[in-house]
């Protein structure tokens, strides 16, 4: 079994390893878009580099509403709280915090493992 400090300091090979992988790939990534933007789909060693577009849809919930009906918009229109433009209410003195306690509500809970370079060691 591994020890902690190896374990840690394998984290820390490994994440630095992955940062660097992922600048080359996407220095990689930047010149094989170009070209195949201007070129079109590329084979190479069996595998097709091609640009796909990708779209995402917002609907507008008023029309939505008078397009499918009241009941079928009940289903899939969702009434939500802006939790970052909340934060920004009460960061900024205009809704005090404490009014808005009893309507919090945990939405999700995680855990995280935070890794952070001490100033001074290396």
């Amino acid at each position: 079994m591994i020890e902690i400090n190896e374990a840690m300091s394998e984290y820390l090979r490994l994440q630095g390893e992955m940062k660097e992988i992922k600048k080359k790939m996407d220095e990689a990534k930047k010149v094989i878009m170009a070209f195949a933007e201007e070129r079109g789909p590329q084979e190479h060693d069996g595998h097709i580099f091609k640009i796909q577009e990708r779209v995402s849809y917002r609907y507008d919930p008023g029309k939505l509403k008078k397009a499918i009906g009241e009941d079928a918009a009940k289903l899939v229109i969702v009434e939500e709280v802006d939790t970052k433009k909340l934060q920004g209410l009460i960061k900024g003195g205009i809704v005090p915090k404490e009014a808005t306690e009893k309507a919090k509500e945990e939405a999700r809970r995680t855990k995280a493992l935070v890794v952070v370079e001490k100033k001074g060691v290396k």
